[in-house]
């Protein structure tokens, strides 16, 4: 399973305070809005087709569990540790 998650790159805090459930855990939370995404792609499509922004005008990154950060989703169809 592929699995990212989401840093806020700003010094801003987040005001929303959000405590998914235990199958929710992996999840992605909008930065926009409390809604949360299970998949990167599903993240970066909502934040694209709901907010009209992408990762990157957000302030946001994906990483990855090998460490890399990223504005797309593409990385994690090629690393070896999060497939």
């Amino acid at each position: 399973q592929k699995r990212s998650r989401v840093t806020k790159e700003s010094s801003q805090s987040d005001s929303v305070n959000r405590s998914p459930n235990d199958n929710l855990k992996n999840a992605l939370p909008c930065p926009e809005c409390d809604y949360c995404l299970l998949t990167a792609g599903a993240w970066i499509m909502h934040l694209k087709i709901k907010h009209s922004t992408t990762p990157l005008r957000s302030g946001c990154l994906l990483r990855c569990d090998c460490g890399h950060k990223t504005v797309s989703a593409h990385h994690a169809y090629q690393c070896e540790i999060s497939n």
